[in-house]
């Protein structure tokens, strides 16, 4: 089985398909198993998913290793008004929730991320440990991301990101350097990469990847182009890799086969050596509508294509993944390698702006509630909705401040309340 070299531009447009997730929902729970061929899957680890502000981001996240019951790390986020997050606290247990490092997150006047500060947790007090700052020209495209150490009680430079964008804000290079306290700028060494960026229009065309080799400088090593594009998607593209062992150029070319604007094949060439190319593999792409269902990886061996990888995905009535499924060639066949569960439930909308009239204008009776849930409310109502925790709407109500729930079944609902479009929403419990 060989490298598939090919960057991820060019299939991009299949993962933007299967790893897309509603606005809607929020992932409430994670559950990551390994296959143990007995035959069984096992529970490896548990990731818990806390969302205080009502929004789409956890202000908490528990892991849980197996076969422990209680998380052994946790992970606490604090956001501004405009659900930016401000601050990131990381704890391990040890007989008690202990901290381990914090990082807090400052934006400009634009709203902007200015800089972030880490800190480590030592000796009961919290301690510097580096601070990443953010530049922007006047279109907001970040043009400088540096990286400083807390040394000596002082922050030292460490490394640094210069961006540079084309007339249209297309990013065009990337280049890591390196402090060099010497000279007190940041220079190229041995650890510096750059990428240089090239489009069709707006379509990325072309990569050139660069490493820097001292008394020579820059030095191509990869070469990444999208030859044709088919109805403004990438149809083919060749991938040049330079091997520093026999000192000559690795070609790899790829096509891709398209159905209705979805990506359902890409094809795996090498050169053969006599101006041709000779097939060496594929990647099937299985769809359910529009979502992926299935990956498979396969290898030519003439005269059959044999498959060493496949990935599964499995999604519930809202479109949401819900499991995924991975497969290796163990000894000739495929075995199970793990599987990923999550859990879903609908999002309480995040909102301080005037999209959304004041919760404290209407409020409801009885909660928990068993047959009728009533709405009172200072201002007109024109709308109720309620919704299930998987965002499935149960019942609906126009003009009506009443909503008979006799019928559903106990747990968590959320009830929308509507005011000239606006929403506004409550966490209702039925018993």
């Amino acid at each position: 089985m060989k490298q598939r070299l090919l960057l991820s531009v060019f299939i991009l447009s299949f993962f933007i398909t299967f790893s897309s997730l509603s606005q809607t929902y929020k992932v409430d729970e994670t559950r990551t198993y390994a296959w143990d061929g007995s035959p069984d899957w096992v529970l490896e680890s548990t990731h818990k998913f806390t969302y205080d502000n009502e929004g789409n981001k956890a202000t908490k996240q528990e892991i849980i290793n197996f076969p422990s019951t209680q998380a052994s790390l946790q992970i606490i986020n604090w956001y501004n008004a405009s659900n930016n997050i401000i601050k990131s606290v990381t704890q391990q247990w040890n007989m008690g929730w202990q901290d381990l490092s914090q990082s807090t997150y400052d934006y400009d006047g634009s709203g902007n991320l200015d800089f972030v500060t880490t800190q480590t947790y030592i000796s009961m007090a919290w301690q510097n440990s580096s601070r990443v700052t953010y530049d922007y020209d006047g279109a907001n495209n970040i043009t400088y991301i540096t990286t400083e150490s807390y040394v000596s009680m002082s922050w030292q430079n460490t490394f640094q990101i210069e961006n540079e964008y084309d007339g249209s804000n297309n990013l065009k290079r990337t280049t890591t350097l390196f402090y060099d306290s010497g000279t007190m700028t940041f220079t190229p060494n041995v650890s510096s990469t750059q990428q240089l960026l090239e489009y069709t229009g707006s379509d990325l065309s072309k990569q050139t990847n660069q490493i820097w080799e001292t008394g020579t400088g820059w030095f191509t090593n990869e070469i990444f182009e999208i030859t044709i594009f088919e109805s403004g998607l990438p149809k083919e593209a060749l991938d040049s890799t330079w091997n520093t062992f026999t000192n000559m150029w690795e070609i790899e070319r790829a096509v891709k086969t398209y159905n209705m604007g979805l990506d359902i094949k890409t094809e795996y060439y090498y050169p053969d050596g006599f101006g041709g190319w000779d097939l060496n593999g594929r990647t099937l792409i299985d769809y359910s509508g529009t979502q992926v269902e299935k990956i498979t990886d396969q290898d030519w061996v003439d005269p059959n294509f044999v498959t060493y990888d496949r990935t599964t995905l499995s999604y519930d009535g809202n479109g949401n993944n819900i499991e995924f499924i991975s497969e290796d060639d163990g000894s000739g066949s495929l075995m199970f390698v793990s599987k990923v569960e999550s859990d879903y439930s609908v999002v309480a909308p995040f909102s301080l702006s005037s999209e959304s009239f004041n919760k404290e204008n209407f409020k409801v009776y009885p909660n928990p509630a068993s047959s009728v849930i009533n709405v009172f409310s200072n201002i007109p109502i024109e709308q109720m909705e309620l919704y299930d925790i998987l965002g499935k709407k149960v019942l609906s109500s126009i003009n009506n401040k009443k909503l008979n729930v006799e019928s559903l079944k106990s747990g968590i609902y959320v009830l929308k309340v509507f005011n000239n479009n606006r929403p506004s929403t409550k966490k209702i419990v039925i018993k």
